[in-house]
């Protein structure tokens, strides 16, 4: 099917500025309109939008209304030209090159996009009447305004009943059950609601359409927190909660601050923070971050200050080390703190200074572990090498970064560059799962050509290394005689 005809009468009757001025900032510079480029990262802007078509001179990124709705706001073509031909009045052919199981997920994804609609609503209009959780939203410093704009609602645990709720306005049972809003009672007769006696959360996709919700107890039973269970339109790994409304502020302030929780996110957004997004009760993951990478050029990981919040950094550290675009800071709060406490007790401005001194995330993580081996075994500085940081600095494809994280660790560490890089080596050797993966013939060729910088050894000399490596590291805990004596072990005769 010739769909030209259809998307030519579309781009006529859409001002391309309007529509993109309202995802992000544009500024007229000599008439035009311009802006730092939503698909690149940049600080002057280079990014020029007229009213027929758009154009970056910095990464020649070029296209119309199509290409900037399905390339920077994840929409699918067929999505927008339905969404645009109703915004202008144009009349569109029958979709007849669907398959069966396309038509299907379509209809089944309206359906459910319904359902989700009709349950936000009823949890919102049950908080409006529920003068218990708005109260405690007040406590929690929030004010009215706050509880009536933000995505807050109530499950009720007696009387209105969301299940028979969404009956009423026509919706199948099996539908429900599927977006996991109710479930079969035990004994067989009826359901019952999965969200009862609970402080709502809505959570919306990244078109601001919700998928999912979030429930904070308001009692001492059950857990403290739950999620709606995954489904055809919600996988939380893939997710970040207030992307859709924090997406225009990380553009504006090209950054973006990760939290662990939604309820750290709306406090901070509260405080003027509109950049905050949370992860949605699992770990931050590569997704998250190749995501945020797109839009961001600083991000600030916000964990809380115990020994959870460590684990969290050190299992996602392998990920940030790969971030090339974006520098990753990490903001460890102090101990009985996470940002909803911090912000709502000491301000805003204390919090922005400690972001301002936030320190880089793999400097901070790294320093960590190596301070976790002094007082151990002379084999430990070794054995942490091999396991965490040689992996971590493995990840990183870019060899100039991947050079200079060598020479910070040889600093914190006191240990020769050059002499960690050989024992890089020997580890990846050791360990073919871990980043020598790259130095295979399935390599990248620069990224061979790099590792060869530092791979002609023998078996026997890499043998020798190691033992070199391993008596330098137990000779003393000081980091400055390890590097004397470091230097006298490993100089080249004159």
């Amino acid at each position: 099917m010739d769909l030209k005809p259809y998307t030519e009468a579309v781009k006529r009757k859409i001002n391309l500025v309007d529509y993109i001025g309202a995802h992000i900032e544009l500024k007229q510079k000599s008439g035009k309109h311009v802006a730092c480029c939503p698909f690149h990262n940049e600080k002057t802007p280079s990014f020029y939008v007229h009213a027929e078509y758009f154009h970056c001179f910095g990464c020649q990124k070029h296209g119309d209304v199509f290409t900037f709705a399905t390339d920077y706001l994840g929409k699918k073509f067929w999505e927008t030209l339905e969404e645009l031909a109703k915004k202008t009045g144009t009349e569109l052919p029958n979709r007849k090159e669907e398959s069966p199981a396309q038509k299907k997920k379509r209809a089944d994804e309206l359906r459910f996009f319904r359902i989700l609609s009709d349950a936000a609503g009823f949890f919102k209009s049950s908080l409006e009447t529920n003068e218990k959780t708005k109260s405690y939203l007040v406590k929690r410093g929030y004010s009215p305004e706050d509880v009536n704009n933000l995505p807050f609602g109530y499950a009720p645990a007696t009387g209105p009943n969301l299940f028979e709720f969404l009956q009423k306005k026509t919706h199948a049972t099996k539908d429900i059950l599927a977006l996991g809003l109710a479930r079969p009672s035990k004994s067989g007769n009826g359901h019952y609601d999965f969200f009862r006696d609970r402080l709502m959360i809505r959570i919306d996709d990244e078109h601001g359409r919700p998928v999912a919700f979030g429930g904070r107890t308001l009692s001492e039973k059950g857990p403290k927190y739950i999620n709606s269970p995954a489904h055809a339109l919600f996988q939380k790994g893939e997710m970040l909660f207030n992307f859709f409304e924090a997406k225009s502020a990380i553009q504006k302030k090209r950054r973006a601050i990760l939290c662990e929780g939604y309820m750290d996110v709306l406090k901070l957004s509260t405080k003027g923070f509109h950049e905050a997004v949370a992860v949605l009760g699992t770990a931050a993951g590569s997704s998250h971050l190749r995501l945020l990478e797109r839009y961001a050029e600083e991000l600030f990981v916000v964990f809380d200050g115990d020994e959870a919040g460590l684990r969290a950094c050190r299992r996602i550290a392998a990920d940030v080390a790969k971030c090339k675009n974006m520098r990753v800071r990490l903001l460890q709060l102090p101990d009985g703190h996470d940002p909803d406490s911090f912000v709502e007790e000491l301000g805003a401005e204390k919090f922005e200074q400690a972001l301002r001194d936030a320190p880089e995330f793999m400097e901070f993580i790294i320093e960590v572990e190596l301070k976790d081996a002094q007082g151990k075994p002379p084999g430990a500085l070794l054995n942490l090498l091999r396991k965490s940081v040689f992996t971590w600095i493995g990840g990183i494809k870019d060899p100039m970064h991947r050079d200079w994280m060598f020479t910070k660790v040889a600093k914190l560490a006191g240990i020769q560059k050059q002499l960690l890089m050989r024992g890089a080596t020997r580890s990846t050797e050791r360990s073919p799962n871990q980043y020598s993966k790259q130095n295979n013939h399935h390599s990248a060729p620069g990224t061979q050509q790099q590792s060869q910088g530092y791979q002609g050894q023998n078996p026997q000399e890499n043998s020798q290394q190691e033992n070199e490596l391993r008596r330098y590291s137990g000779l003393t805990k000081l980091p400055i005689l390890r590097s004397i004596v470091g230097s006298l072990l490993f100089a080249k005769p004159e």
